[in-house]
């Protein structure tokens, strides 16, 4: 795609007349925002981690994580790998319990009988109390580090440039890997995924969400995020049937219906992928 073909759906922050400051400082509060919850849902999941605590811990460090890529050029070596070091180890922790949790929400959307649910719960508790042991909080020095950057015109110009090297790269990649998403590999479509995620995010923290054209695009990667997502729970449910379940009646009859709501989701992540793809036409 030509340079002055791509994207009709550039940020505004192309027009001279918004300062590139402007930029900046919104991105700085998002890193400000988002710092604050990540300290308050580690501890919460430090002491107690339900559920709930698990899910938006995971969800906000994605996010925070998002945030620190996207401000690169600007934040210290040595703080974006002590928060990738912590980050990995907080994925390591939670991934199963994750899972785990995932499963459980599905059976019982699927009125899973009170043995198999119950199977699940003690699972988890299991997993949650083995890992919890090793979980660490991060230091609010190292995410004070990482949101405390000198605003200056050189700095503002430079983000921008970055926002916008990232934003033509996501749309580039799904321009490729959306029409042939069912012909990839697991992994593959998971990727698909992470990049719609990562588009979604950067909209959500600089765009203009009361622009028209703007919800729409957001409502069509959430979309697609959502229908993929569902699908790869679908997978990992039936996984941990075959893993926690003893062989029988039970298990053969939750594994059917899985797999049958795995074809309907199918549909629905063609129907996704078209709607955004009709919106980046």
């Amino acid at each position: 795609m030509d340079a002055g073909e791509r994207l009709r759906f550039v940020f505004p922050w192309r027009d001279a007349s918004v300062k590139a400051t402007r930029i900046f400082r919104q991105w700085q509060r998002a890193g400000e925002r988002l710092g604050r919850q990540l300290l308050a849902l580690a501890a919460a999941c430090a002491n107690g981690g339900t559920p709930r605590q698990i899910h938006d811990l995971r969800v906000t460090l994605r996010r925070f994580r998002f945030w620190a890529r996207v401000g690169k050029p600007l934040l210290r070596a040595p703080l974006r790998k002590r928060l990738a070091g912590w980050a990995h180890k907080v994925a390591g922790l939670t991934s199963r319990v994750r899972d785990i949790d995932a499963s459980a929400e599905w059976l019982r959307s699927r009125r899973a009988d009170s043995g198999t649910l119950e199977r699940f719960k003690q699972a988890r508790v299991m997993e949650w109390r083995q890992q919890q042991r090793r979980f660490r909080s991060p230091s609010p020095k190292l995410i004070e580090g990482l949101v405390q950057i000198e605003v200056t015109r050189g700095n503002a110009r430079l983000l921008r440039r970055r926002i916008r090297k990232l934003e033509e790269g996501f749309e580039d990649e799904l321009g490729e890997l959306l029409p042939r998403f069912f012909k990839l590999d697991s992994p593959e479509q998971h990727e698909v995924r992470r990049v719609v995620r990562r588009w979604r995010y950067l909209r959500e923290m600089l765009g203009d969400r009361k622009a028209r054209g703007e919800r729409a695009l957001l409502d069509h990667l959430l979309a697609v995020q959502a229908a993929v997502g569902d699908h790869q729970n679908i997978q990992l449910g039936l996984q941990l049937l075959a893993e926690t379940l003893p062989a029988g009646a039970a298990r053969v009859r939750l594994a059917r219906r899985g797999q049958q709501a795995a074809i309907r989701q199918r549909r629905l992540i063609r129907e996704a992928i078209r709607g955004l793809q009709k919106e980046l036409d």
